[in-house]
């Protein structure tokens, strides 16, 4: 029997709190060193009313299996990790964003987390 490289994913889910959590989508590996990784924006408030103050979508990539476990924000910035920033708004919520990430060690595993922030807060 002859297989293919397996792939694994590692998804949280969390008590939604405003803005909302990301929901994570595809991931491509595009080649050894870039992929790219769908992440829908949230599209509510906690309560359910339609979201609004969106303004950034924020991504770590770390190498590993979901190193920063139970951490948060804070505590993940405060580890040095690098966070990209995505520029949002208050039309993005609820919709599909595709981002560029690199593949940090071929082969191996990668943990992404992601949030939102809005300015209500």
């Amino acid at each position: 029997m002859s297989a293919g490289p397996i792939s694994s994913s590692v998804v949280g889910t969390s008590d939604v709190v405003a803005p909302g959590a990301p929901i994570f989508g595809s991931f491509w590996q595009i080649n050894n060193s870039s992929g790219e990784l769908e992440i829908q924006l949230p599209g509510t408030d906690s309560d359910g009313s339609p979201l609004t103050g969106l303004k950034h979508l924020n991504l770590v990539t770390v190498i590993g299996s979901d190193p920063f476990a139970g951490m948060s924000v804070v505590e993940i910035i405060a580890q040095g990790a690098s966070v990209v920033v995505t520029p949002t708004t208050d039309a993005d919520a609820g919709t599909v964003k595709t981002l560029p990430v690199s593949v940090l060690s071929a082969g191996g595993v990668q943990t992404f987390y992601a949030w939102a922030d809005d300015d209500n807060g």
